[in-house]
């Protein structure tokens, strides 16, 4: 599978647990992301709970642990991740602290699935 990177909107939800995250990840149907690739309805369907990683991936493919956990879910023509990070342990803080920084500084995040 490859990997995709994509600019995302972002909600750290102040009325939620802190550390509670919503991104929308991918627009769904007949739209031509920036990679040139196209995400079809139901390509999230049944994923089931997913790990959330402080960078790269690296989590799932350099075995170190998760910064979080979610689930992808598909809302009429969005797949959004809905997700906790784990603010017990210092790269969830870490994570916490730069999307903070860079949504307080207008700065888009990059989210990749």
């Amino acid at each position: 599978m490859d990997t995709k990177f994509l600019t995302a909107q972002l909600e750290l939800k102040a009325e939620a647990p802190e550390g509670t995250v919503v991104a929308v990840i991918a627009t769904l149907g007949n739209v031509i992301d920036k990679d040139g690739d196209i995400t079809r309805p139901g390509a999230f369907e049944g994923s089931g709970p997913v790990k959330m990683s402080l960078y790269n991936h690296s989590s799932a493919w350099q075995g170190n642990v998760p910064v979080g956990t979610g689930r992808i879910v598909e809302r009429d023509d969005l797949a959004i991740f809905e997700g906790l990070i784990n603010l017990g342990i210092d790269e969830g803080k870490t994570l916490r602290d730069v999307l903070k920084f860079n949504k307080d500084q207008g700065a888009p995040d990059e989210w990749s699935y």
